[in-house]
């Protein structure tokens, strides 16, 4: 449950201006295909990890596809402004995506939606060849009939996006092998998340690529666990600990964001301040992706003695994560990083312009560099 407390004034500012909007969309959908540009370079380059690189591209799209939709929904809107984060994330708040699923409801209770697009487009003509001035009223409405026809749940990213179940080949008798993927938009941190979980499955259970009750139950819990973001650890843990059958072996985690930009952006981080400093126009942005990891490296057997006394005994299988020691690592701060998410690997990419990249080459140590050009050229991979 969220309280009040989880949040600052700057968790949901509304952009008055449409030069704001403007400038704002512009930033993050430039952002979302300089990143797809990056995944669809990874898919080409790397096949064994190819389909891994096809599902993070998938739900990319879907994220373009929502913000453009909501782009076009306030671009004309003189009643109502588009509502971001400025404080964390630096993407729309999440109340934007409750109206989606809410004008997704409505869309669907009228049934049959008229498309007015093309009888708009005549009048708006007829209104610039008669008076020669804006038809800000038709617009707003070309706008809004542009906007519900886009309201495709398909294309859409919502607090919780199904996936798909792969069905792997394993050398295992005992146990079957799947791939698991799915993403949610968490209402905390105002960002998209992507999981992809490798599991096994108990082969004397029934094959959840078979049976529709054992896949929706597996389906309910993920829907439960996934749809937010606490520690990465948590959400594997409390999959581990609700499917006694299901035994997850890898989760992967891939958080979009944030964007940072002096335009939108309040309490910048230091080094995003310093780099924004020396070499931003007013215009440039910086992207993060963070990729967090949860390894398995084994199980432990866990005995119950309270059942009928000592007569019977239950025993249930829990996976055994790796989560490093300070030990383990070179920096504390990366220690702190991975103990906070109960992570046993995090890396990290940051996104931004060449031009601005090229002034300061000294900052973000730790992360990987990855910069693009007007032309769509990246560097850095």
């Amino acid at each position: 449950m969220l309280q009040w407390d989880d949040y600052s004034i700057h968790d949901l500012v509304a952009l008055d201006q449409r030069d704001d909007h403007v400038k704002y969309m512009t930033k993050t959908l430039t952002a979302f295909k300089a990143v797809e540009k990056i995944y669809e370079l990874k898919k080409k380059r790397d096949q064994e990890a190819m389909t891994e690189h096809g599902i993070i591209l998938s739900f990319l799209k879907k994220l373009s596809y929502t913000f453009e939709l909501l782009r076009i929904k306030y671009l004309f809107n003189q009643s109502d402004k588009l509502k971001i984060d400025k404080n964390n994330s630096g993407f729309v708040n999440f109340y934007e995506i409750s109206q989606l699923e809410i004008d997704l409801l409505r869309k669907k209770d009228k049934a049959v939606f008229q498309d007015k697009g093309d009888a708009l487009k005549e009048r708006i003509l007829s209104h610039l060849l008669e008076k020669q001035t804006d038809p800000e009223e038709l617009l707003a409405e070309m706008a809004g009939n542009a906007y519900q026809k886009g309201l495709i749940r398909e294309n859409l990213f919502l607090f919780f996006n199904e996936g798909e179940l792969i069905f792997q080949k394993n050398g295992n008798p005992n146990r079957r092998k799947y791939l698991y993927y799915w993403a949610c938009y968490d209402k905390k941190s105002n960002m998209p998340y992507i999981y992809l979980l490798d599991f096994e499955q108990d082969a004397q259970e029934e094959a959840l690529h078979e049976n529709e009750d054992t896949f929706d139950a597996f389906a309910k819990v993920i829907r439960s666990e996934g749809s937010r973001a606490p520690a990465v650890g948590i959400v594997a843990m409390a999959i581990d600990q609700r499917l006694e059958s299901v035994h997850p072996k890898m989760l992967k985690r891939i958080c979009i964001g944030p964007i940072y930009s002096r335009s939108f952006s309040v309490n910048l981080p230091e080094e995003t301040e310093q780099l924004l400093d020396t070499g931003d126009d007013g215009r440039k942005f910086v992207f993060h992706l963070t990729e967090q990891f949860v390894f398995s490296v084994g199980h432990t057997i866990i005995k119950d003695q309270e059942i009928l006394g000592n007569l019977l005994t239950e025993k249930r299988v829990r996976e055994r994560f790796y989560i490093p020691k300070a030990t383990d690592v070179d920096e504390y701060s990366v220690y702190n990083e991975l103990e906070e998410q109960k992570a046993s690997l995090i890396r990290k990419t940051v996104v931004m312009p060449y031009k601005l990249h090229q002034h300061r080459q000294d900052l973000y140590t730790g992360c990987k560099i990855i910069s693009f050009t007007k032309d769509g050229t990246i560097n850095g991979l």
